[in-house]
């Protein structure tokens, strides 16, 4: 997804093409911007909106 985006495809043609939401799309894209390759690892927990809560 990091890719496609980088290669300026839409988030709609992105989540067609892998079949899931386009909410799913913007949250991927969003956290790779927020915490980079660290949110490839397959062992790492969450989503950026869990970790910002877990700061408060």
């Amino acid at each position: 997804m990091a890719m496609a985006s980088a290669q300026l495809q839409s988030v709609g043609l992105i989540a067609e093409l892998i079949q899931v939401s386009e909410s799913s799309v913007r949250q991927v894209i969003y956290d790779f911007s927020t915490f980079g390759f660290e949110v490839l690892d397959p062992q790492r927990k969450g989503t950026a909106d869990e970790d910002r809560s877990s700061d408060a």
